[in-house]
């Protein structure tokens, strides 16, 4: 019998610092995964310099904690009981314990009073780093926990029997404790990457506030009983709301690697945001927002756009569920404005390929007899285009043969000085560019109007701008950022100073990226200010019937955020890898792109014009007899030739 040993995972090691690599079982991306963690330990090692106090200071409050948690393990008495089924706990059993901690009191009171000189430390380190700030809280409420366990101990005898349950809450925090600490040893070089949820843009978060407060719920059923039935119904569209981002965060970001996270653009910039992403705006930012976002490209970040210029409704439902409707509308986002002043212009119009285009899924009726049913069928849809002119050059495409970018818009490209603007995704020379609102959107009438339009030519959707960036606001007068409340103890004038403080560290020119691509990929807002847009709590509270219609409203649009999904579904494959690789990109973790890149593409077959569709069946009707012809007559030769070369051999006649 032979027994063979197989690793399944692997730490790596760079002088003090580590990572693991779990559960390797996947020998295709081993290339990737121990690229990307060599990377991690060069910077881990790097940035722990610079974070030497507070990684000391975290290491001496969670040693703190483990040794006041020993210490109540190990006055923990032997339980020689059988296992309970059940997990209760016999009388016996809890006398015994609390026995043990009356007895050993001292001992653990001795054991946990350095955690309040480790604690002392870390509240003297407060806003240095969001992870120690976390270690911090919750080894405070260690500390708070185990005071009141000792209160316990010495207070009343009928009073004691509390104490085991704040053992066993203080084993738990421990635990936090530990989790929270390993969060502050993984943090030196993690890339934070911030999305603007702002502009009624895709934030891939789910939303931490209720719509509606569960204290409001029963007022508004005593004031309104119609509206019960709604905001119950508004409950489980939030959860299914919730549901589909938090998968999409944690599925699609955070089991990747990536450290993304939600960006309140009204406020400051935490520091350790290197990349911001505004993905698919649909509505305007406000000065003060624009002014943050250029300023952040002005202090080296990397900023990427998505953009959302068109809002196409294929074949959606109508708020009473059973038409279909058929729209096209324009989105405003004045986030072109920034970018058009370092380069990149958003033109604002609906790019479509001819002949290189991609399909689009939708509900079709089929009839036979008298009978009718839905099915899903696919239609060649031009404004959909195929991509296949790529930068060459850029680790962001270089390995991606083709991709579908759905509902793009082309950009204008300048060279403004110092910046050095280059084009990543370009379409063939045979596309088209409308700006027509009664542009058709039923597929075969589409694809009928775009070949009877003129060419436009090679158009660029997808383009990087790098090198020293001119803020957009130099000559103007900076915006003002919002009003706060003023903290409690705050003066008015402490106030004004912090906002003077702000204005003084403008910056006029910086070095930064900018990425700009004319689609959103498909992905639109899911949050409630983009599904219920009209949502007014006194609505609910009142006797008004609009509501209903309201919520129908609000209900076809959810369900129509997933029917634009589904349409182009088959694209997003693709499309997440391409996005994989500009987040890598954004947090210059370039090394990784081209490595993640090597994947299977999708390769859409190219619509042929009809003429030429009959010139290849009626290749494919003829040719195949005339190869077969063909072979059987080179057959025939050869035979006949050896036939010939064995009669002057003298070889017996009929022998083949």
């Amino acid at each position: 019998l032979q027994f063979k040993e197989y690793v399944l995972g692997a730490t790596f090691h760079y002088k003090n610092a580590m990572e693991v690599l779990p559960l390797a079982l996947y020998p295709e991306h081993y290339e990737f995964e121990i690229t990307k963690i060599m990377v991690r330990l060069k910077e881990k090692v790097a940035k722990s310099i610079l974070m030497k106090d507070v990684l000391s200071a975290g290491e001496e409050l969670s040693g703190a904690v483990a040794t006041c948690a020993e210490a109540y393990k190990t006055v923990e008495p032997a339980d020689n009981a059988p296992t309970n089924p059940f997990g209760l706990v016999s009388k016996e059993a809890s006398q015994a314990r609390l026995t043990a901690l009356t007895t050993n009191g001292d001992a653990i009171s001795a054991a946990c009073e350095p955690l309040i000189t480790s604690l002392t430390a870390a509240k003297g380190l407060t806003g240095k780093h969001p992870a120690m700030d976390q270690l911090t809280r919750i080894a405070d409420i260690y500390s708070q926990t185990q005071g009141q366990i000792t209160q316990v101990l010495t207070g009343p005898e009928e009073e004691r029997a509390r104490a085991i349950q704040g053992v066993e809450q203080l084993a738990a925090i421990a635990a936090e404790v530990v989790n929270s600490h390993d969060t502050l040893v993984d943090s030196p070089g993690r890339r934070s990457i911030g999305f603007i949820c702002a502009g009624n843009a895709f934030c891939p978060f789910p939303e931490t506030q209720p719509l509606i407060p569960k204290e409001l719920e029963g007022v508004i059923g005593q004031k309104n009983p119609f509206a019960t039935q709604i905001v119950g119904q508004l409950g489980k569209m939030t959860e299914r709301m919730n549901m589909i981002l938090s998968n999409i965060e944690r599925n699609l970001f955070k089991k990747k690697g990536f450290n993304i996270k939600r960006v309140d653009i009204d406020a400051e910039i935490p520091s350790d945001v290197e990349a911001l992403v505004l993905f698919g705006a649909k509505a305007d930012l406000t000065d003060w927002q624009l002014y943050q976002v250029d300023q952040f490209v002005m202090a080296g970040g990397s900023l990427v756009v998505f953009l959302n210029a068109w809002d196409v409704a294929l074949m959606n439902l109508s708020p009473k569920g059973d038409a279909r409707v058929t729209a096209l509308g324009k989105n405003t986002s004045n986030i072109g404005e920034l970018l058009a002043s370092w380069g990149v212009k958003p033109t604002g119009k609906l790019v479509a390929e001819p002949s290189s285009n991609d399909e689009v899924t939708v509900m079709a009726l089929i009839r036979q007899g008298s009978m009718t049913w839905q099915t899903q069928r696919q239609f060649p849809y031009p404004i959909l285009p195929v991509l296949k002119d790529m930068d060459g050059s850029s680790p962001l495409v270089r390995a991606v043969s083709s991709i579908t970018l759905p509902f793009t818009t082309s950009l204008e490209l300048s060279g403004e000085s110092g910046v050095t603007v280059t084009p990543l995704i370009s379409t063939s020379g045979d596309a088209v560019t409308v700006d027509m609102a009664d542009f058709p959107l039923e597929p075969t009438e589409q694809l009928t109007k775009v070949n009877a339009l003129t060419s436009d030519g090679v158009q660029v959707v997808a383009a990087v701008a790098t090198g020293t960036f001119k803020s957009h606001f130099t000559g103007k007068e900076a915006p003002k950022a919002p009003e706060k409340p003023t903290p409690p103890g705050a003066e008015k004038k402490d106030i004004e100073e912090e906002k003077t403080d702000e204005t003084e560290k403008r910056l006029e020119q910086g070095e930064g990226r900018v990425l700009v691509i004319g689609s959103n990929l498909g992905l639109e807002d899911l949050s409630p200010g983009s599904i219920m847009p009209d949502f007014d709590l006194g609505q609910l509270t009142g006797g008004s019937f609009e509501v209903v219609d309201q919520f129908r409203g609000w209900a076809a649009n959810l369900q129509n955020w997933e029917v634009r999904l589904g349409q182009i579904q088959h694209t997003l494959p693709d499309n997440i890898q391409f996005l994989f690789n500009v987040l890598d990109w954004s947090i210059q973790q370039e090394a990784l792109v081209e490595i993640r890149s090597k994947q299977y593409q999708r390769r859409p077959l190219e619509q042929l014009e009809e003429d030429s569709q009959n010139l290849v069946t009626l290749a494919a009707i003829i040719g195949a007899p005339l190869l077969f012809i063909m072979f059987g007559l080179i057959r025939l030769a050869a035979r006949k030739k050896r036939r010939r070369g064995l009669a002057a051999l003298g070889g017996p006649r009929g022998v083949v």
